[in-house]
């Protein structure tokens, strides 16, 4: 370890890992405090916590020197994570750690206190990391954490890491709410359906790589509202760690849809494609592994919150891409808008055709129709004469079979003046009504 320049490097990438854990930590203290708020008690009450952690074993002493101690064993809360986590006790999203935080705070509600998390932090402090310090640090971080979640802010879900494209959905939804990561698209759901995020943004579908599979599913069985859209131009970039020439990557990561709409200069550079959950925890993956023949297909962003550098830029296949995100809330939307997202569940094609056409015969335009077995849009396989012979050309198609029990529909369309005679149709579940994004937003 004497090359200084090495040396410097490492640290820049700890701190930036460091910055990253620590947010990482605040939206998890969020997480708790709304879980707080719905359990009906106060962010912080000392009283209340202080019995509850002696209760499970822990040994309180204080010390003028070193702050609070506490005992060890770690407490289960930790080993839920851990376990949760693939036995790290690294701190993972907050949407990965819902349901653990869900299941300890039904089991030993609220049992986090100051005392035990710098009691926690100091037994774990050895060498150049002192008690001291650690103690310091962390009374700095639980200050702000406390002063946060008394402030009560808004908070908005996406899938995926810090730098996420769905982050930068979030952002632009509401400039106000905080935007909190989580692990998949149905802990998005799962959160706000709970009352534990205001907002959550998914992506539906994308100019080039078409339906997000995943997503679309969820909504075709949601019981949440979808308030409006967010169309976002997505343009990718390769990334890579500093000391990596374009020349030397014979490896790019990052999710399938990102990989799709890369597929041309994958092709063109003879790349190994490899997939990844997201875009940014690509970006994550090849800083803190040091990768140094991998590059991360990623948002520009990226590159300064996980320390690479931009290899290239604009690797998507057309300029114009874009992905349009859906705004998901607890409540049901009101009816007021021009768009409309129905869920309808039919026997077979007949009834389909027969509904479709009952929506075009009102005098909407149908803009997507899927299934929950079928994501692709079905619109797009009845090609140009579907305005004409929408009904007669679905109920023809002997390709598609419905599912002997049925199955269910999920049908977009736009219509100036409400809904009308269509919402008397039985089973039909109305799941957004919003007036659509006019123009790309950047």
């Amino acid at each position: 370890m004497t090359n200084l320049a090495e040396i410097r490097g490492k640290i820049d990438a700890n701190d930036l890992l460091i910055v990253h854990q620590l947010r990482r930590r605040m939206e998890l203290g969020l997480v708790v405090g709304r879980l707080k708020r719905i359990g009906g008690l106060g962010v912080s009450d000392f009283k209340r916590e202080r019995p509850r952690a002696e209760a499970r074993g822990s040994d309180f002493s204080l010390s003028a020197k070193s702050g609070p101690q506490i005992g060890s064993p770690i407490c289960r809360f930790r080993e839920d994570c851990g376990r949760a986590s693939g036995g790290s006790h690294n701190i993972p999203c907050a949407g990965a750690l819902l349901r653990c935080l869900k299941a300890e705070a039904s089991a030993h509600p609220w049992s986090f206190s100051e005392i035990e998390v710098l009691g926690r932090v100091t037994d774990a402090s050895r060498g150049a990391w002192s008690p001291n310090v650690a103690s310091s640090f962390f009374r700095r971080i639980i200050d702000e954490t406390v002063k946060l979640l008394n402030e009560n802010p808004m908070l908005s879900a996406y899938q995926g890491m810090p730098g996420a494209h769905g982050e930068l959905a979030a952002e632009t939804q509401n400039k106000k709410a905080i935007p909190i990561s989580c692990g998949s698209f149905q802990e998005v759901l799962m959160g706000v359906g709970e009352g534990i995020f205001d907002f959550g943004e998914v992506p539906i579908e994308n100019s080039i790589g078409g339906a997000v599979e995943n997503a679309n599913l969820l909504l075709a069985n949601t019981s949440l509202g979808v308030s409006g859209e967010i169309i976002l131009p997505i343009h990718h970039c390769l990334l890579a760690l500093p000391e990596t020439d374009f020349s030397g990557i014979k490896i790019v990561l990052s999710h399938p849809q990102a990989l799709k709409q890369c597929s041309n200069a994958i092709a063109e550079n003879g790349w190994e494609a490899v997939e990844h959950n997201d875009t940014a925890g690509a970006s994550l993956k090849v800083a803190s592994e040091l990768l140094r023949e991998t590059g991360a297909i990623s948002r520009n962003v990226c590159a300064q919150l996980y320390g690479l550098k931009i290899v290239r830029s604009n690797l998507e296949n057309d300029p114009t891409n874009r992905t349009r995100f859906l705004i998901f809330e607890a409540k049901m939307p009101e009816m007021g808008g021009s768009r409309h997202i129905v869920s309808i569940g039919l026997p077979d094609m007949k009834d389909l055709a027969l509904f479709l056409n009952g929506i075009r015969n009102a005098g909407a335009e149908i803009t997507r129709v899927f299934s929950e077995r079928h994501m692709a849009n079905l619109l797009s396989a009845l090609k140009d004469d579907v305005r004409e012979r929408l009904g007669e050309l679905l109920q023809g198609r002997t390709e598609y079979k419905v599912k002997r029990d049925g199955e269910k529909f999920v049908v977009e369309f736009d219509r100036k003046e409400g809904v009308g005679k269509i919402a008397g149709w039985q089973g039909l579940v109305h799941i957004g009504s919003y007036e659509p994004a006019k123009e790309i937003l950047g």
